[in-house]
């Protein structure tokens, strides 16, 4: 009886023993996993921490000029090509200047930026705590849910695309995502798109927004040469030859453009404003979000929507709404006709040099009566 008993243990043993190997190899390799995401988490967390947001072209310039002289201003002008092309920043100094008001102001127009990028770049730039701000002026583009917030712009969508995964901290994302959440969408939509925004989040913290810079750059580079453009350049020469380029084209859209291609483009610009959007088609969210992050750093935030090919329809219905205030609307062909001519316009979306002069005189009158009207009251 006791050897049939032993000869019924041992392979029990046997199973016993197997099983704890397979166990023990199982916890081996569950912590070699772990150790592995870990030294990866640590990894990048390293490389976020001591590579810099954006060095390439326009923004990487503009990121530059604004950590020199950020303890010098009153005013950040934040705003895409429509900023940047569309103001006079020394005249619209001047201007305000002889309203009495202080008004140094800092243009960080970038092509291209987009209404979570906006939010991104503007915690970003106040993060460097810029000692005398007081006034935060933001464009006010589109921020319809159904939008496109992300990606392709143009003809060279990498540097927009790398500059989209940057954007994508937490606060971010988790504001596009409870937009989405919020958003009048079908479901199946609602999916697609929040699976973009995590797409973009994990791109960013594995630092793939970094190397697709680093890989468009690249690919631009191997397009120069083989069109034979000079890939030395010197910094004055630079931009020179991105003068030229940027000169060349305007002049090529003027030949292609008449008054009456104006004159349609400001009647189409003139019947979207009178258009209308419900308040569940836009991402309410957003506008308090860039302004809880002005008022930590002490300054206030004007909206202003600039003259462009596209009408405001987001940012009239969000006013409508007593959801966007201050507002300047200077994207208006009924009240500022002169802004749609051609003789002021570089192309059809921008504004030339005689169109940005005529565009900041007028913002320092209205934003002048706004400050008038803000001391009356108090």
């Amino acid at each position: 009886m006791l050897d049939r008993n032993r000869r019924g243990e041992e392979p029990r043993t046997r199973v016993a023993d197997s099983i704890d190997r397979v166990s023990g190899a199982a916890l081996f390799r569950v912590r070699d996993v772990g150790l592995a995401l870990l030294a990866l988490a640590l990894g990048c967390a390293l490389v976020k921490r001591f590579v810099a947001l954006d060095s390439r072209g326009a923004l990487g310039a503009t990121l530059a000029e604004f950590a020199g002289r950020k303890d010098e201003i009153d005013a950040l002008l934040l705003g895409s090509s429509h900023f940047r092309q569309g103001f006079d920043t020394a005249l619209l100094e001047r201007e305000l200047a002889a309203e009495g008001l202080e008004f140094r102001a800092f243009n960080c127009g970038v092509p291209g930026l987009r209404s979570l990028e906006q939010g991104f770049l503007l915690e970003h730039l106040l993060a460097q705590q810029p000692a005398r701000l007081k006034w935060v002026v933001l464009e006010a583009g589109p921020i319809r849910v159904d939008a496109e917030r992300d990606y392709e712009h143009g003809d060279d969508p990498t540097a927009i695309t790398a500059r989209a995964i940057q954007s994508r901290s937490f606060a971010a994302s988790w504001r596009a995502l409870a937009a989405i959440h919020h958003g009048a969408l079908p479901l199946s939509e609602k999916v697609v798109r929040a699976g973009r925004e995590l797409e973009l989040l994990a791109r960013n913290q594995f630092n793939v927004g970094v190397l697709a810079d680093r890989l468009g750059g690249a690919r631009r580079a191997a397009r120069q040469e083989r069109a034979g453009v000079p890939l030395e350049l010197d910094a004055e020469s630079g931009a020179r030859e991105r003068a030229q380029r940027a000169q060349a084209r305007a002049e090529r859209n003027r030949a292609a453009l008449t008054d009456s291609v104006h004159r349609a483009v400001a009647q189409q610009v003139a019947a979207g404003n009178r258009e209308r959007v419900s308040a569940d088609e836009l991402d309410l969210g957003f506008h308090p979000w860039l302004e809880r992050a002005a008022a930590r750093a002490g300054a206030r935030v004007v909206y202003v929507t600039a003259p462009s090919a596209t009408a405001s329809t987001d940012a009239l219905s969000l006013a409508e709404l007593g959801e966007l205030s201050p507002l300047i609307h200077l994207n208006d062909p009924e009240r500022f006709p002169e802004l749609f001519q051609l003789e002021l316009r570089r192309d059809l979306d921008h504004l030339n040099p005689l169109g940005a002069e005529r565009f900041s005189r007028l913002f320092a009158a209205e934003f002048a009566k706004l400050v008038r009207a803000e001391r009356g009251v108090r």
